[in-house]
C-alpha cells in the first residue's frame, strides 16, 4: 500500500481518483460502474460524485443515469493550456528537442544534395 505524505488530503485524492476514471473508453458511467472501477463503497462514491456535480466537475444525466465530465474540467484544462507551452505539454526536454531539430535539419540537407545530383 502506498504511504501518504503528511501534506496530502485523502478526500481530495479520492475526488481526483474518481475524475481520473473517465477516459476515452469510459466517457460516461453509471454509479455502479464508477464504484466498481474505483473499488470504492457506493456511499462514498455518491458523496464524491454529488460534490463534483455541484461544482460542475461531473454532470449527471437523469435519463441515462450516467455521469460524465462536466464543464469545470474543460475550463480548467483550457486555462492550463494557456500557461503551458507546447514543449512542456508534450513532455519534451531540451535534449530531445535538439535531437528532433538536428534530425530534421540533416535529413533535409541530404534530400537537397540528392536533388542537386539528380539535376546534373
Amino acid at each position: 500500500m502506498e504511504r501518504e505524505s503528511q501534506y496530502t488530503i485523502s478526500s481530495v485524492k479520492t475526488a481526483l481518483k474518481v475524475l481520473k476514471l473517465f477516459d476515452s473508453a469510459h466517457k460516461s458511467m453509471t454509479l455502479t460502474e464508477n464504484t466498481e472501477r474505483a473499488d470504492m463503497r457506493k456511499g462514498t462514491m455518491v458523496r464524491v460524485l454529488t460534490t463534483q456535480e455541484e461544482e460542475g466537475f461531473v454532470r449527471y444525466d437523469e435519463i441515462s443515469k450516467r455521469y460524465s465530465l462536466g464543464m469545470s474540467i474543460y475550463v480548467l484544462s483550457s486555462n492550463a493550456f494557456q500557461f503551458i507551452s507546447v514543449v512542456e505539454a508534450a513532455g519534451l526536454t531540451p535534449a530531445i528537442l535538439y535531437l528532433g531539430i538536428w534530425t530534421v535539419f540533416w535529413s533535409s540537407r541530404r534530400r537537397l544534395r540528392r536533388s542537386d545530383c539528380q539535376g546534373h
